[in-house]
């Protein structure tokens, strides 16, 4: 088996990616980054593998959904704070709280499978 290199997401890809897990416009991330969506529509127009985000807008990015700077700056390192880990954490557990028998047993098993898959791709 072999090992792909681990490769940061580029601009565009983490603008998207922040569209789409929050479900928000460009007018709307342009809103809380203080920026215009014209600038937004920039972002996700760049290809080039080192562009960066500038920290004038990844904090307050960071700040309102739990990006990691560093992240949304450069695509390196951990994507979320430990704060928005933590809290995206209690949210699955009381999710699963809510689940009947079988709901939780589908769960833990998706889980073993993920585990062994991902056990197969670091050895």
């Amino acid at each position: 088996m072999f090992s792909v290199a681990y490769m940061p997401k580029t601009l565009s890809q983490r603008i998207l990616q922040i569209l789409a897990d929050q479900h928000i416009t460009q007018v709307e991330l342009a809103v809380i980054a203080g920026c215009t969506r014209g600038r937004v529509n920039q972002w996700i127009k760049e290809d080039r593998p080192d562009a960066i985000l500038s920290p004038r807008y990844a904090y307050p990015i960071s700040e309102r959904f739990g990006y990691e700077p560093r992240w949304l700056m450069t695509g390196d390192g951990p994507e979320l704070t430990l704060a928005a880990l933590n809290h995206r954490s209690v949210e699955l557990i009381n999710n699963y709280a809510k689940c009947d028998e079988r709901g939780k047993e589908t769960i833990y098993l998706v889980a073993e499978r993920e585990a062994a898959y991902n056990t197969k791709d670091t050895a």
